[in-house]
């Protein structure tokens, strides 16, 4: 997700390094700096498979859109905003939780688009090499995340087809992967999951079916670092 001004790169769910703010971030009453950050957070959560964390943050989210909601010009959409940041919150697992954080993303794209809002993000680079191929995919597959994010949120067509052409590359990191599980019929499957994802996801443009894709893509990559956890 490109936050607007400044930008922290996050691999997989390691943290890997922050690019220079060119402005100062928005004071922190901006309601919709907010949203955004907050956001951030829940995808992070879901990413890493750690589902209370993703509630709690749903919560939280939850709580600052239904304040928001009341003599606000974006009421409708808050309330879309709410119901589905609740739906967060009481996910019984990271499926639903992925889900709810598809729509939630298209919700604030169907904000932007009423209001005839642009919202200006400023992407993050793309993420250099890795060490070796499961980190320099992971760093491009949460950068793929991130674009996609932005595509259903600001929206914007550019933002999705860059992460989907990501995401569709050819994967190189199951066999690490296997090594790290001691499954390799499992790693295959979860790497050919990603890349059919990403082939599907560049036919895509309907976008209540990429909000729909791109939860599954989330709990696909919470499902692979369930099995093959990172070494933080």
């Amino acid at each position: 997700m490109a936050i607007p001004h400044c930008r922290s790169i996050v691999a997989g769910v390691s943290a890997l390094g922050i690019l220079a703010c060119h402005h100062a971030p928005p004071p922190p009453g901006d309601r919709l700096w907010a949203h955004y950050a907050r956001g951030g957070e829940v995808v992070t959560a879901v990413i890493d498979g750690d589902l209370e964390l993703a509630r709690r943050a749903g919560r939280v989210l939850a709580e600052e859109a239904a304040a928001e909601s009341l003599g606000s010009r974006r009421g409708p959409h808050s309330v879309e905003l709410r119901r589905e940041a609740l739906r967060v919150a009481e996910a019984g697992d990271i499926t639903a939780a992925a889900a709810a954080v598809g729509v939630m993303a298209k919700t604030c794209g169907d904000c932007h688009q009423a209001r005839l809002a642009n919202p200006r993000f400023m992407p993050a680079l793309v993420p250099i090499e890795g060490r070796n191929a499961i980190q320099t995919q992971m760093q491009l597959h949460r950068w793929a995340a991130d674009r996609m994010w932005d595509g259903l949120a600001h929206p914007s067509d550019s933002a999705w087809a860059w992460g989907a052409r990501m995401l569709a590359m050819e994967p190189l990191y199951q066999f690490d992967v296997g090594l790290r599980t001691g499954d390799m019929e499992q790693a295959q499957r979860l790497a050919q999951r990603v890349y059919d994802l990403g082939r599907r996801a560049r036919a895509t443009t309907d976008p209540a079916a990429r909000a729909e894709l791109y939860g599954e893509f989330l709990a696909t990559c919470a499902s692979c670092h369930t099995v093959a956890r990172p070494r933080r």
